[in-house]
């Protein structure tokens, strides 16, 4: 599993839509910088992953990066992901949820999920303290 969860975390630095087949897609957008008056900070860009549960069906990048990566061929790489899925969703029934490191945990109930993953620079700037530019 740790293969998997690997390679869906690099594509999502890369892609905007990861599918896992059998399990479903992470897809990542952009959220800009906002402002929040009330607390008077400014919060850093970040990318936010949802999970969709009915995009199941094999697009062929999550595959081929194991293929590649791995140096074996795509019906094999195939092989390997059918048996991380199967591994996933055992452990998602069994936990009652799925921890994918370097993307976040998706619950049992829920089929979306929304993770922020923070885009360097990270965190919040509160503007009181805030350097003032001349």
């Amino acid at each position: 599993m740790k293969l998997l969860c690997q390679h869906i975390a690099f594509l999502l630095s890369r892609c905007d839509c990861v599918i896992v087949p059998g399990l479903g897609a992470f897809i990542a957008s952009y959220e800009p910088a906002r402002y929040d008056e009330n607390e008077n900070c400014l919060t850093a860009p970040c990318r936010t992953v949802v999970f969709n549960g009915a995009l199941t069906r094999n697009d062929g990048i999550l595959i081929g990066s194991v293929a590649q990566s791995e140096g074996v061929s795509y019906e094999r790489a195939s092989e390997i992901v059918g048996h991380e899925v199967d591994t996933m969703l055992s452990e998602l029934h069994a936990d009652g949820r799925l921890t994918i490191k370097g993307v976040g945990i998706r619950p049992r109930r829920s089929s979306n999920m929304k993770i922020p993953l923070p885009m360097p620079p990270i965190g919040r700037f509160p503007l009181s303290r805030a350097p003032k530019l001349i």
